[in-house]
């Protein structure tokens, strides 16, 4: 059986402690420089699905979704149920300079990959970004927040 503990108390229990307080929604401003809540669709009534359409720079998303900012340390996530320590050792071992594998404590869902040197640590990012570990499973592999 796994617990997870909540960061903060729900609302129900907060009112309840006595200790609620009202939170804000958070706004954003419009090119035009009006407040724009984050339920509210543009005028056309489309949803944007590009950078372009949604005013962004080249690279602002690059850091939310993308392979991170490169360092010596990788995460892998989404590695499948009854893989073992071995296993992802044996496939990041096959690019030189592999100092550790750490998993996450609880979870054998998530580990850190730890190469010697960033410039080690990207040809294992890029070539087992996406690795089938299974014919139905794929690990994905990102540079780890510092």
């Amino acid at each position: 059986m796994r617990i997870q503990y909540a960061r903060e108390d729900s609302d129900a229990i907060a009112r309840a402690k006595g200790t609620y307080v009202e939170k804000r929604l958070k706004t954003t401003l419009t090119k035009s420089g009006a407040q724009k809540k984050p339920y509210d669709r543009p005028a056309n009534g489309k949803v944007a699905t590009t950078a372009a359409e949604n005013g962004e720079k080249n690279g602002d998303r690059a850091t939310e979704e993308g392979p991170g900012e490169p360092n010596n340390i990788l995460f892998c996530s989404a590695i499948p149920e009854g893989t073992d320590q071995e296993q992802i050792h044996v496939i990041f071992n096959q690019f030189p300079g592999l100092r550790e594998v750490r998993w996450m404590p609880n979870s054998t869902e998530f580990a850190f990959i730890e190469y010697e040197s960033t410039e080690q640590s990207e040809p294992a990012r890029k070539a087992l970004d996406n690795f089938r570990i299974t014919p139905t499973h794929q690990i994905k592999v990102k540079f780890a927040n510092k």
